[in-house]
């Protein structure tokens, strides 16, 4: 694959994990072909893995972030029950509006543990190889020839599966036409957690599953948070009594802050700027250009919304980097029409005056500061896509404006 970057692999007692890398220039739309091409040629290689390997697994979702987290606990209940309930919360969540995926952390596995009576297998002249033989072959899907019926044929698939402990219990284990020794005769079989768990989830020092929660690209955060706080309010009056629900994480909350924080800032920001020109300006100027700006920044959203630009922290700070150079434009414009008014001309002919001096340097040195973030903006990897609206928004925001007037 000539898409890739870096290889690297971790190995330990019963793990394999392997790390793969793409070229920065790879793009989003090409992703999921890439990764199903690296699932078919895993799936090619499974053949030459060593007797007893598992299935090999890609995972290609790990970047996944979490936008809303809840953690369930329960003191009195053991980790199945609190796992059998998360279950339910994740299949009920996931039919929210806007969510993407909903992922635990913190299960305990439970595993079976058989414990074999050496001495009671030399008695029954059974050799522990036989038992490592049935296990090997339990819940294998087998060919075993076909079925014809009417005309139609079908296929038989045994899989000799164990559906429960229950049924490993009962598992033959003797050889011939001799007594049947079943492997409840000779082994204690347990299902219990597993000894090492491979996460520990706590919540106020107590045991807990979380449960992650990702969006949906192009969604409203803020929107599909409502719904999810709505929802496990629901779910609360269906959760055991002794189990909690607790958001530890509200990522549409802190959008909702910082958006609103960000207007506010906004408003705070165009006050001043017109206060500012009013003092040294006269309060005809410093209205008229506080009303280009208002009309500007209205503009700029609404062209934002057109393209499917999103409010986030690199979008917000090219607005607040597009604002200053429209500031410093309508001084250049409003000073020369002051200019040529003091001289005796009529507001027309400044404001025409004015404009057709300044209007191609003013858009010159526009484009030269929106031209330093090309670059980044018109960049073809990662670069670009994490702050690619940085150029973007800058150059919408002086679309907007309508430069040259």
């Amino acid at each position: 694959m000539s898409s890739i970057k870096r290889i690297s692999s971790v190995s330990s007692d019963g793990l394999s994990q392997i790390t793969v890398e793409l070229e920065s220039t790879v793009q989003n739309e090409e992703l999921e072909q890439l990764w199903d091409s690296l699932r078919r040629k895993v799936q090619d290689a499974q053949a030459a893995l060593p007797p007893g390997a598992s299935q090999s697994r890609v995972n290609d979702d790990f970047g996944d972030v979490f936008g809303f987290m809840v953690n369930l606990t329960g003191e009195s209940y053991r980790m199945p029950d609190l796992a059998d309930h998360a279950d339910f919360l994740k299949r009920e969540l996931t039919l929210v509006e806007g969510v993407e995926k909903v992922s635990l952390g913190g299960e305990h596995e439970e595993r079976i543990y058989i414990e074999v009576d050496r001495e009671r297998l030399r008695a029954l002249n059974i050799p522990l190889t036989r038992l490592q033989q049935l296990f090997d072959t339990q819940n294998a899907v087998a060919n075993s020839g076909h079925l014809k019926q009417d005309g139609r044929r079908f296929r038989i698939t045994p899989t000799g599966s164990a559906a429960n402990i229950e049924d490993l219990r009962a598992l033959i284990v003797s050889e011939g036409d001799g007594e049947l020794v079943r492997l409840s005769d000779v082994a204690d079989v347990s299902r219990e957690l597993a000894e090492q768990p491979q996460q520990l989830y706590r919540d106020m020092g107590r045991p807990a599953i979380s449960l992650g929660i990702s969006f949906k690209s192009g969604v409203n955060v803020v929107e599909v948070g409502e719904r999810l706080q709505q929802r496990i309010a629901e779910l609360e009056s269906r959760t055991p009594l002794g189990m909690e629900l607790n958001v530890v994480y509200d990522q549409p909350q802190v959008v909702d802050e910082a958006v609103s924080g960000f207007l506010m800032s906004l408003i705070q920001a165009v006050a001043i700027v017109i206060v500012v020109l009013m003092l040294f300006m006269g309060w005809r100027s410093g209205l008229l250009m506080g009303f280009i700006l208002l009309i500007t920044i209205i503009g700029t959203f609404m062209l934002m919304r057109f393209h499917g630009l999103q409010l986030e922290k690199i979008s917000l700070g090219a607005l607040i980097i597009a604002l200053g150079m429209l500031v410093d434009n309508a001084i250049v414009v409003t000073e020369g029409m002051l200019v040529g008014l003091k001289r005796g001309h009529s507001i027309r002919d400044s404001a025409h005056q004015v404009v057709r001096q300044n209007a191609w340097p003013l858009l010159a040195a526009t484009l030269i500061a929106i031209a330093a973030f090309a670059p980044i903006g018109l960049s073809p990897d990662t670069t670009g896509e994490f702050i690619g609206s940085l150029f973007s928004c800058c150059f919408t925001r002086c679309c907007s404006a309508g430069l040259p007037r």
